[in-house]
């Protein structure tokens, strides 16, 4: 005989941080997952919980509907496993290789700053002249602002990314150019940096905020390399990093979303 479900609701009772509420009761939202999203969770090693793979499929499904997945070639997340958070979401392929960092649960992966690094392996098709960009989001607040976050491999300055120090005063990144964007810059490092260049146009923003932007000469792009913490040989970054990526330039809009995303998915895992 089939035994009837039996529940409660308690007053004041309140869902697992992270979790989805209906607004009705601290029962939570089940996500359908299937597609594209079921197939990413199927490529995962770890064993999440079903509260985990709701959110990674609502992650997924984020990313998706607002075509940052259509506009990069890549983007890495950190999850529960050092080879989960080395897959690529964009695609099926193309992960990225860690040379020496340190994959650290619930923070992301950690560099020594003197030859740790990650090579993302840097393949650009939908990253070009005039419409490009790289990121990278800082789940904490420690790192020299005079070591790249993302950097060629050669040491050419054609792509980087140097957020400020919190007792710094400045921010700077090069997207096609060897000519820095350099801004004005004091605040909190932790959350996602992206540095674009758009039809000749640098740009740097902070979750989505637009720090600022310059028109310097822009370069040929050159193919070769791109690194997390490492932008030559013997020059090392000692930040943490849970995520990166590169591809067409996104809007302040897709950033915004992009960083409102990751913070989420990490809240519970």
């Amino acid at each position: 005989m089939t035994q009837p479900c039996r529940f409660r609701l308690e007053p004041g009772a309140k869902s697992p941080v992270g979790s989805l509420n209906n607004n009705l009761s601290n029962i939570k939202i089940a996500t359908p997952i299937f597609g594209s999203a079921k197939a990413f969770l199927d490529r995962l090693s770890g064993s999440y919980t079903d509260l985990q793979r709701s959110r990674i499929a609502e992650t997924y499904y984020a990313l998706k509907a607002s075509s940052i997945l259509a506009m990069v070639d890549k983007i890495c997340i950190r999850l529960l496993t050092e080879a989960d958070s080395l897959l690529n979401w964009a695609a099926v392929s193309g992960g990225a290789v860690k040379y020496g960092a340190t994959f650290v649960p619930g923070v992301g992966f950690t560099f020594d700053g003197v030859d740790d690094y990650i090579d993302t392996g840097f393949t650009p098709v939908k990253y070009a002249i005039g419409n490009a960009s790289i990121f990278s989001f800082l789940p904490l607040g420690i790192g020299e602002s005079s070591k790249a976050v993302m950097g060629r491999a050669n040491g050419m300055l054609n792509r980087s990314l140097y957020p400020s120090q919190t007792s710094g005063t400045s921010a700077t990144s090069r997207v096609n150019t060897e000519t820095s964007l350099s801004v004005s810059y004091s605040g909190s490092r932790i959350g996602l940096w992206c540095a674009s260049e758009v039809a000749g146009q640098q740009q740097l923003h902070h979750d989505g905020t637009l720090l600022g932007e310059s028109s310097p000469e822009i370069s040929p792009m050159l193919n070769n390399g791109l690194n997390i913490c490492r932008s030559a040989i013997g020059a090392h970054g000692d930040w943490a990093v849970s995520a990166w990526g590169y591809g067409a330039a996104l809007s302040a809009a897709q950033q915004a979303t992009l960083s409102a995303a990751i913070k989420a998915l990490h809240a519970v895992i």
